[in-house]
């Protein structure tokens, strides 16, 4: 007699990092100019953007200039000229971490 055996196999669905990603507008300008920084182009496959936060280093220096926070838009006037590399990083609620750089030129 064969004996049939029911075997279950659990399938957790594991947390993946999140996509960072961000827009500048306008991509350069001088010290006057209000930049507009938003990660809401950011992706994630578990959690919806509203979930995601969000913190800026204006200077790529590694020294986080905001907090994390879920408010993707972020303004920022520089004071110098020069290329600034600006980095977002993105946290998704599992507390994966994923960065994105783009230039902003300052005349």
């Amino acid at each position: 007699i064969l004996k049939h055996f029911l075997k279950t196999n659990i399938v957790s669905n594991p947390n993946t990092a999140p996509e960072a990603d961000f827009s500048v507008s306008p991509n350069s300008g001088d010290i006057a100019t209000k930049f507009i920084f938003d990660a809401s182009i950011s992706n994630h496959l578990e959690d919806d953007i509203s979930q995601l936060e969000v913190r800026w280093d204006w200077e790529n220096d590694d020294v986080f200039d905001t907090e994390f926070s879920t408010e993707k838009v972020a303004t920022k006037q520089f004071s110098e000229p020069g290329i600034y590399l600006v980095k977002v990083e993105i946290r998704d609620s599992g507390g994966l971490l994923d960065t994105k750089i783009r230039a902003v030129v300052v005349e």
